[in-house]
């Protein structure tokens, strides 16, 4: 149902079944590992979701780290897991982690939930935000972020609407000018015009569909040039 890659490492499918919706990944020499990809391998019920933990050993069992969520919308993610800055973390507060005489491998598990999607989108709402809400949104489908419009809205930074629809304008000016050629480049029989700038209708669809999604990603316009 699950899995798992760390990079330069092979897929792992070692998932253990702790509970009927509860499911473990060990990482090991987790000390070296900074990032990981999950990801589902078939699909979930409809109505439901997962969330993904971190426990690191030495912790408290019930001390779970958020990482993120998977679903059927959003079915691989990337998450964080900092496993040199923990270990780094480790050695300075504790002289029984000797790096430099022994070598350590340290085992982590990753634990994944499956969950009501209501449920896991509260879970989620509550993970640190970062400087862009993206970082939220692409843990998320396009359905399921639109289920929780009203908790991403609360996120998104107010924006004065003259002055993004300025920056738009500004933004799809400076798109198209840079596909604009003149009539030397042109038959001038075709336009029967010396002086004017042209520039392919291609363009302007191309400056749409890229600038929706973006401001998908991003509604607070953040992506636009700040002036």
């Amino acid at each position: 149902m699950f899995g798992c890659i760390v990079a330069g490492r092979m897929v792992q499918t070692n998932l253990q079944q702790v509970q009927p919706t509860k499911y473990l990944f060990e990482l090991t020499d987790a000390q070296n590992i900074n990032h990981v990809v999950v990801f589902l391998t078939e699909g979930l019920p409809a109505g439901f979701a997962c969330t993904v933990f971190l426990h690191w050993p030495g912790a408290s069992t019930t001390s779970w780290r958020l990482l993120g969520m998977i679903s059927n919308d959003k079915p691989s993610a990337i998450f964080k897991l900092g496993g040199k800055e923990w270990f780094q973390s480790q050695v300075q507060s504790t002289n029984d982690l000797m790096v430099d005489e022994v070598p350590i491998s340290i085992t982590a598990q990753l634990g994944i939930s499956i969950e009501p999607i209501e449920s896991v989108f509260s879970q989620i709402s509550t993970l640190p935000q970062l400087p862009h809400t993206s970082s939220l949104m692409s843990m998320m489908g396009s359905s399921d972020a639109n289920m929780m419009q009203s908790e991403s809205t609360a996120l998104v930074p107010a924006r004065d609407p003259v002055r993004m629809v300025s920056l738009i304008i500004e933004n799809l000016y400076n798109y198209l000018t840079s596909f604009a050629v003149n009539t030397s480049q042109i038959p001038s029989a075709t336009f029967g015009s010396t002086e004017a700038t042209y520039i392919p209708a291609k363009a302007l669809q191309e400056w749409y569909f890229k600038t929706n999604g973006k401001l998908k990603m991003d509604p607070s316009g953040g992506f636009l040039k700040q002036g």
